[in-house]
């Protein structure tokens, strides 16, 4: 006589074993590749997710391809995410049997710009265009720019040059500023350019340049270099004053200056 409880059991046994084999026919497998849709380049590390009922979630390998296991027979959407390409969702069937095989081509968010214009000022005239010029010039360099020009209130390069540490200016015999001396070296070892040309001394009995000949008004900025480089003249031991000027304008310019002073000797009089 077979035991009531030994027959119990087997069934449970049998029935839980259909179930098993049930499932494990049912569950395929979805299969398949994601690669750029522009350059065909595998897409590594790319999300790829089942939905539809299943929690299935798996990566995309070095070679682009993808495995999700143990997928039961229905219909799904499969989504693939990629940073900077096109979130893809493509609609699978998945039959009681067999291996689904899908391939994935995501598009790139970016586009290519057919051309860039690039609008802005050069800010040569200004401080901060100066500041730069000394931070990347080889000689050691002091740079006056025409907005610090305008804001002060000299007339003559010569006196601008003033403002200059290591500049001194020797004056004529009416007392205005004529002749700059760098670093305390004599006038004629100082040579002066204009836009980076060598000029020539008005008088031929020396080779000093008198800077009060030039109005300050003209200048872009005034570069003042106190060390020797290669590419420099060797006679000009005392250093090089570049007188850069400003370019002239596109449309017609109308400029008045005004000025106003008084002499406290001839008031006391």
């Amino acid at each position: 006589m077979i035991n009531p409880f030994f027959f119990s059991l087997r069934k449970a046994l049998y029935l839980l074993t259909l179930t098993l084999l049930s499932q494990f026919i049912s569950a395929q497998t979805i299969k398949g590749r994601v690669l750029d849709a522009t350059t065909g380049e595998p897409l590594v590390g790319a999300t790829v997710k089942l939905d539809g009922g299943t929690k299935l979630e798996t990566f995309v390998k070095l070679d682009g391809t993808f495995s999700l296991s143990k997928v039961p027979g229905g219909n799904y959407q499969i989504t693939i995410t990629y940073e900077g390409f096109t979130n893809t969702t493509r609609e699978v069937i998945v039959a009681t049997n067999g291996t689904k095989t899908i391939d994935i081509k995501l598009e790139p968010l970016a586009k290519e710009l057919s051309s860039i214009t690039v609008t802005g000022t050069s800010g040569k005239e200004g401080d901060n265009g100066a500041r730069r010029l000394e931070k990347v010039a080889d000689p050691i360099l002091n740079i006056l720019s025409a907005k610090t020009i305008q804001l002060l209130p000299d007339i003559t390069v010569a006196n601008v040059l003033q403002r200059v540490s290591g500049v001194t200016i020797e004056k004529s015999g009416s007392g205005e500023a004529r002749y700059p001396i760098i670093r305390g070296m004599e006038k004629r070892y100082v040579n002066t350019l204009i836009n980076g040309i060598k000029i020539p001394s008005p008088d031929n009995k020396s080779r000093f340049i008198p800077l009060d000949l030039f109005p300050a008004e003209l200048l872009e900025r005034v570069e003042v270099s106190k060390s020797l480089t290669p590419s420099m003249e060797g006679d000009a031991i005392g250093g090089t004053i570049n007188l850069v000027m400003k370019d002239a304008p596109q449309n017609k310019l109308f400029q008045v200056n005004f000025a106003l002073g008084y002499n406290s000797i001839l008031s006391q009089q």
